[in-house]
């Protein structure tokens, strides 16, 4: 599959998203990054998906895939931080948050 292939699904994942269906969500993502397993929207949108399902462990897993395709991927990072915090781990989420603004000073959610 292709780039293309995956910016489509990604935006009918982003149409679930919109409408509360985190489960389709989380589907078309899947989709995403198995059209193109270097399109770090997708993971970052599985992380997204994880995070309204409250299961913090997972969006963690899919941020740190994102991560480690783009090491300066914004959401990856703050998502990761907001996964941290809601698990309870403080410093690690500082870190994510220090790291989000290391790579751009001006993102007011870190």
């Amino acid at each position: 599959m292709t780039r293309e292939e995956a910016e489509k699904l990604y935006g009918d994942a982003g149409y679930y998203g919109q409408i509360g269906d985190f489960q389709k969500l989380i589907e078309f993502c899947e989709k995403t990054v198995k059209a193109d397993p270097t399109y770090v929207k997708g993971w970052t949108g599985l992380a997204f998906g994880y995070e309204r399902l409250e299961n913090f462990e997972k969006e963690i897993e899919y941020c740190e895939k994102a991560i480690e395709i783009d090491p300066e991927s914004l959401l990856g990072w703050y998502n990761m931080g907001v996964a941290y915090g809601q698990l309870k781990k403080p410093k690690k989420a500082i870190e994510c948050y220090e790291k989000v603004l290391k790579i751009n000073p001006n993102y007011v959610d870190a």
